[in-house]
């Protein structure tokens, strides 16, 4: 269901059996769960396309509209897809993508992530 919440975020309105075929796919150790590696692997594989839907996926993540994505953003947002994440992940996560150096997700990087 939190999937489901968020990919109708990103523009992606899903019913139950494609959610399934989703988790199914990228549910590697068979839990049922979407876990944090997971999710991170699904969102590398291109589950969000073009630079519009790209540009909405960051909106999902950008709560305050700064322009920017923190590591207490991306907690919300994992959270609230009930994946369970350590800071430790949350900061190798940014650090992964964080060109620039700032500890925080602009857009560019975002894309650079994504694509």
């Amino acid at each position: 269901d939190e999937l489901g919440t968020v990919l109708d975020q990103f523009g992606h309105h899903m019913d139950k059996a494609d959610l399934k075929k989703i988790v199914a796919k990228f549910d590697t150790d068979g839990d049922g769960v979407i876990d944090f590696e997971e999710f991170q692997h699904m969102m590398e594989a291109g589950t969000v396309g073009d630079v519009d839907e790209m540009a909405e996926a960051f909106k999902v993540f950008d709560k305050d509209g700064d322009g920017n994505i923190t590591a207490t953003e991306i907690r919300a947002v994992l959270n609230a897809l009930a994946i369970p994440v350590t800071d430790a992940e949350i900061e190798l996560m940014v650090k992964s993508v964080d060109i620039d150096g700032d500890g925080e997700i602009s857009i560019v990087e975002f894309r650079k992530m994504m694509t």
